[in-house]
């Protein structure tokens, strides 16, 4: 009985490992989940003739699994805007200096949201925001130089294992930071004079577009993970030895056959 435990087990530890081994040098990424959202801002906030538009970018709840490597995804759409002044309809791009994508907790998202609920429209708030956002946040992404034009952008961050629960329950929030000279005239060009001041005036809060989040898995053998197969080998092992010592009349003429084969392979070499 020994004998059939031990050589299973034994056998079925060393598969494993093998195929742990296998599977730690394939780099394959594949989809856990993902959310669609439309880009509607949280805040609108004007600060030393700068603005600054902060979006609500969804959240994402999954559990765990041991051995895959979790990244987040993200890719910002834009579009272009349709305005009418003055009986002319124009067609209009917000230009963006960058958007900065915030992965946190689900537990540490309730104070930022609250913070920025109540937060002025001062400097200093503003960099209270960042600190806060930084200190939260697990990862991030900032995607540069956009145009709604139409225009779309991705970004790719890692996510530690050691930054997550058994239960990843997570929260995005997207920073906008719009460029001084906000609107780019699409057509028709060139603009009438009357208009560019009206153009020029218009809020980032009417930005269109949409937020993608994924978030993706690769394979990541962890170092339990082997322990546990190398423990079922050597737990084999440990009761073939067992029988071996208990039964040595069964496993004598196997132990010489294994002598004289060895003994022929050390002579070759």
């Amino acid at each position: 009985m020994l004998k059939v435990i031990g050589s299973i087990l034994c056998i079925s530890g060393i598969i494993i490992l093998l195929m742990l081994l296998a599977t730690s040098n394939m780099h394959t990424k594949f989809w856990i989940t993902s959310r669609f959202n439309s880009l509607t801002p949280m805040r609108i906030i004007k600060f030393n003739k700068k603005t600054i538009g902060i979006y609500d970018a969804g959240s994402i709840s999954v559990r765990k699994i041991e051995g895959l490597r979790y990244n987040v995804s993200v890719r910002v759409t834009t579009y272009p805007l349709l305005v009418r002044y003055n009986n002319t309809l124009f067609r209009i791009a917000i230009s963006i200096d960058n958007a900065t994508v915030y992965t946190v907790r689900k537990t540490d998202y309730p104070v930022i949201r609250g913070y920025i609920a109540s937060m002025g429209d001062t400097v200093d708030d503003v960099k209270k925001l960042l600190e806060l956002l930084d200190s939260r946040c697990i990862g991030k992404v900032t995607l540069q130089n956009m145009f709604s034009s139409p225009y779309a952008i991705q970004g790719v961050f890692d996510i530690g294992d050691e930054t997550l629960d058994s239960e990843i329950s997570l929260d995005f929030i997207l920073l906008i930071f719009p460029k001084r000279d906000l609107v780019k005239v699409i057509s028709p060009k060139p603009p009438p004079v009357s208009s560019i001041i009206f153009l020029k005036n218009i809020s980032i809060a009417r930005l269109k577009g949409n937020i993608n989040v994924r978030l993706e898995a690769s394979l990541n053998v962890s170092r339990n993970q082997v322990t546990r197969a190398i423990d079922i080998t050597m737990l084999g092992v440990l009761m073939l030895g067992v029988d071996i010592y208990r039964n040595y009349d069964e496993y004598k003429h196997t132990i010489e056959k294994l002598k004289t084969v060895l003994r022929e392979m050390i002579k070759r070499s």
